[in-house]
């Protein structure tokens, strides 16, 4: 792993993750009829091409599919993932690529899935779409086993859906999810996912006025219609996702459900208009008051 490369990039530009997988591989198989499960030999072969377009669109960050529960078919997915960011870090070294494996339900497989990760090459972990803090907090606390055991500090992601309202599912708001993991000093902190770019503005910005750490962004295209297509095109949620940069509130930004390589590339070329959110060089004192109120409840 190249952990001083991705503090260093983060600290330089707003980095870009790559968009929704499941959106892309549904996408792949309609185009090619190829369908294949996951972890099958077939599977990284699709995954090996969904890498490249998304790094081909300007991505920094490439995530490994979700549904990876064993040590061995995630490292299978991190190599894969691998191959293909070196490939294109070759091409420009300034601009190296990063992997990310992804950690969807924080169970009992979430160590044996971070491992392999790790052992395939991933710079990070990234922890996404949680419901509640009860899960990430089990989860965090398994791969800090896992970084005690290997001996090596592993850089995480952690990332909650909301409801649309500004809170998690769980119906625990963006004071009380910070409060739950931050003690565990992640890479950075943000939301995924949810109902479009337009609900995440508000956690968002709440979440920048606590926060002691970088702050990560990738929404979905919005609901589905009854075709199962999201309502945003590239255009508007570039725009919308914008906004997060605009007011310096992010670090990373990216896509999930419903986007796809256009979608990044109009990400990726917008977020060089835009300075990252600086980490804050001193401790937020109401941050800390806040997550001790909440703690201590």
């Amino acid at each position: 792993m190249t952990h001083r490369t991705i503090y260093e990039a983060l600290e330089d530009r707003i980095l870009t993750l790559d968009g929704g997988t499941g959106t892309s591989v549904r996408h792949y198989a309609a185009a090619r009829g190829a369908t294949a499960e996951v972890g099958t030999p077939a599977h990284l072969g699709i995954m090996r091409d969904i890498h490249r377009r998304y790094l081909e669109a300007g991505a920094d960050i490439i995530e490994t599919d979700i549904g990876y529960r064993d040590r061995a078919s995630a490292m299978s997915a991190a190599r894969t993932a691998r191959e293909a960011a070196d490939e294109y870090t070759s091409l420009t070294p300034c601009k190296p690529r990063f992997v990310a494996g992804a950690i969807y339900a924080c169970d009992a497989s979430a160590a044996s899935q971070a491992e392999g990760f790790i052992d395939g090459g991933a710079d990070m972990i990234i922890l996404e779409t949680a419901t509640d803090t009860r899960g990430l907090r089990d989860g965090l606390a398994a791969l800090e086993a896992v970084a005690a055991k290997r001996g090596e500090k592993i850089p995480v992601i952690v990332s909650a859906t909301t409801d649309g309202h500004g809170t998690l599912p769980s119906g625990e708001t963006v004071e009380e999810f910070y409060a739950a993991v931050s003690p565990y000093g992640p890479l950075a902190i943000g939301f995924n996912c949810s109902q479009g770019p337009q609900s995440l503005l508000q956690p968002l910005a709440r979440l920048a006025e606590i926060s002691e750490f970088r702050i990560s962004a990738y929404p979905s295209a919005g609901l589905p219609d009854g075709d199962g297509n999201c309502c945003c095109t590239p255009e508007v949620f570039a725009e919308e996702v914008a906004k997060y940069m605009r007011q310096g509130l992010v670090n990373i930004i990216g896509g999930c459900c419903g986007t796809g390589p256009e979608h990044i590339a109009l990400l990726a070329r917008a977020a060089g208009h835009y300075m990252p959110r600086p980490k804050p060089k001193r401790e937020i004192a109401d941050a800390r008051n806040t997550a001790k109120a909440v703690s201590e409840r």
